[in-house]
């Protein structure tokens, strides 16, 4: 490097750097926005089953619930003397 003069060197490393920074700054957005993809997928996946939990605990109410009201109906009628 001795032949060529201080301000092409440092034009040199400068761009070098650059380049680098570049590079770096890109690899570190495109974890960034990997991992971000990532917990979102899991929060939805989570949302879902929470869901479907709460779907299904709202059928299991609701069938004995109904289950519940049809004997009670049942019992209404069978007492009517009509």
């Amino acid at each position: 490097m001795a032949g060529r003069p201080w301000y092409a060197q440092g034009a040199d490393l400068l761009h070098r750097v650059t380049v680098l920074g570049v590079l770096g700054y890109s690899g570190y957005l495109t974890y960034v926005i990997g991992r971000t993809l990532k917990h979102n997928y899991e929060a939805k996946l989570l949302r879902q089953q929470a869901a479907a939990a709460a779907t299904t605990t709202t059928a299991e109410i609701d069938l004995t619930e109904s289950s519940n009201t049809s004997e009670s109906c049942t019992d209404t009628r069978q007492s009517n003397p009509n």
